[in-house]
C-alpha cells in the first residue's frame, strides 16, 4: 500500500493491535485512527516511517505512548530522540543531585546553523514543551490544550 496518501479509519471501533501495514504507507499525508479501541502503544517508528504525514488524529484511539514530543524532538535533533529520552528517564539522571550537563545546543541538529534571536527563543520554548511532555508523572505534563494554544 505504498501509494496510499489518505487513510481514515475513524469511528470503526476496532479492538485489535495497531495495524502494522499503516507503517508501510510511506506516502501517507493524512491519517485518522480516532474513535477506536486499539490495543497497545503507538509505534515509535511512526514518525520516521510516516515522514510525509501532515495530519494525524489519535483522539480516543485507545493507544498509549508518545508522539508529539518524539516528532518535535526528531525535527530539532535531526534524528530519532530515543537515546535522549532513554537517558532522561534513567534512574541515574532522575536521582542525580547535580545540575544536568545537557545543553540544548548539543541536542540540536549539528548540520544546521544555531538559531539566533527570536528564532532561538521559539526553539527553546518548543523544545521545553516537548521535553515537559516526556515527564514520567502524567500530572506533571502540560495539558494538550496548553500545548496546542502555545
Amino acid at each position: 500500500m505504498p501509494s496510499v496518501t489518505h487513510l481514515a479509519l475513524d469511528f470503526n471501533y476496532f479492538t485489535a493491535e495497531f495495524p502494522s501495514f499503516i507503517l508501510e504507507c510511506h506516502n501517507l499525508t493524512y491519517l485518522d485512527i480516532s474513535q477506536n479501541d486499539w490495543n497497545g502503544t503507538i509505534p515509535e517508528s511512526m514518525s520516521s516511517n510516516l515522514a510525509k504525514l501532515e495530519y494525524l488524529n489519535l483522539t480516543n484511539s485507545g493507544l498509549e505512548g508518545k508522539i508529539f514530543e518524539v516528532v518535535v524532538l526528531e525535527i530539532f535533533m535531526g534524528k530519532h530522540p530515543g537515546e535522549l529520552l532513554t537517558t532522561m528517564s534513567s534512574n541515574e539522571y532522575l536521582t542525580s543531585t547535580e545540575e544536568p550537563q545537557m545543553l540544548l545546543k548539543d541536542v540540536l541538529d549539528q548540520r544546521l546553523p544555531p538559531p539566533a534571536g527570536q528564532l532561538a527563543e521559539a526553539v527553546v520554548f518548543i523544545v521545553t514543551i516537548a521535553l515537559a511532555c516526556t515527564h514520567a508523572a502524567p500530572e506533571s505534563r502540560p495539558l494538550m490544550r496548553f500545548v496546542a494554544q502555545s
